[in-house]
């Protein structure tokens, strides 16, 4: 599949809603509510996203835009807020080049690392991550800001997570 990846603009921001609860239909009920499966990136949060340089998106020619990661400046890296592929656009290296690109970008500013959460026992979530370098943190490991982010995932409901990171060298 001929992809591109890109800097979202902002008529590509309505339809990233869609790519983010279809991409969660690969998530069984055990692994996350039909409620959770239906959350939907706040808008606001996309543009801010967006406004920060940290909001990309892939397309492909006749399709539009497939899938897209969103970032933000956590400490001393780039922190994934979330990253979507609609499921008929997996496993064509999308998801590889995003996490190429938030990398990328990390380094370019300077900073450290790329960090993120994840379900540790879905086969293609942390287990997935760790082939492309994240090594899971351990608790001792984490900083506050991160320790409070699995705290706030955990009460919404998001069980099992692990925070990850990368070197962005």
């Amino acid at each position: 599949m001929h992809f591109s990846v890109r800097s979202a603009i902002e008529d590509d921001i309505g339809a990233l809603a869609d790519i983010e609860v279809e991409a969660r239909t690969r998530f069984t009920d055990t692994q996350m509510s039909e409620e959770l499966r239906g959350y939907r990136t706040p808008e606001t949060e996309l543009r801010a996203c967006q406004y920060e340089g940290l909001l990309w998106v892939a397309e492909v020619p006749d399709h539009g835009v497939v899938a897209f990661l969103a970032a933000q400046t956590l400490e001393q890296g780039l922190h994934v807020l979330q990253i979507s592929v609609l499921p008929n656009a997996g496993r064509q290296g999308i998801g590889t080049r995003l996490l190429s690109q938030v990398s990328h970008e990390a380094k370019s500013r300077g900073l450290a690392h790329v960090s993120l959460t994840k379900f540790a026992l879905v086969p293609w979530n942390a287990p997935a991550y760790a082939r492309y370098g994240f090594i899971s943190l351990r608790p001792h490991e984490l900083s506050p800001a991160m320790r409070e982010r699995l705290v706030n995932e955990n009460d919404a409901g998001l069980n099992n997570r692990v925070a990850m990171r990368k070197s962005a060298a």
